[in-house]
């Protein structure tokens, strides 16, 4: 997983980053989750 943000023209063009089958927007979104379930597992939570 790319831990964001994306350098659009550099890293990855446009017409990827916003096609159809992008599934950028659902790597961040699942990140987020990620990221709260570890913080929430080393506050003994």
């Amino acid at each position: 997983m790319h831990p964001g943000p994306i350098q659009r023209g550099i890293e990855i063009d446009d017409a990827v980053a916003d096609g159809a089958q992008s599934r950028i927007l659902e790597q961040v979104r699942n990140g987020v989750y990620v990221r709260a379930a570890t913080l929430a597992y080393a506050l003994g939570e």
